[in-house]
């Protein structure tokens, strides 16, 4: 099978709109442009194994996911959950502790109407 940058930057894209990041904060994030960025998920430039290992581990993907689409199934999880409780896990205690008030009544008020 040969790489297909178009394919790796529809699934960066992918990623990107489900984690709820936009160029500009994955660019920062990588240590790259926003323009350089903005090409791959284009597909119109290739990418060094530094750059792909970097998105690798902002997503929590493996790099077959990213290049090849291997194991897709498990690559289209829920990122936005992951990155969301990445934020909650770098919290203050007392923010934490609020947010995950806020969850627990939102979760609970959820079960109540579907019942």
């Amino acid at each position: 099978m040969a790489y297909q940058s178009k394919d790796t930057g529809r699934r960066l894209r992918h990623l990107r709109k489900q984690s709820g990041y936009s160029r500009e904060q994955v660019a920062k994030q990588i240590g790259r442009s926003s323009k350089y960025y903005a090409d791959i998920e284009r597909g119109t430039c290739g990418m060094s194994v530094e750059t792909l290992i970097g998105l690798a581990e902002l997503y929590h993907v493996s790099l077959d996911f990213l290049v090849d689409g291997v194991g897709e199934e498990a690559g289209w999880k829920d990122v936005r959950t992951e990155c969301l409780m990445r934020e909650i896990g770098s919290m203050g205690d007392e923010e934490r502790k609020r947010v995950i008030d806020i969850i627990a009544y939102l979760v609970e008020r959820e079960r109540t109407t579907d019942e």
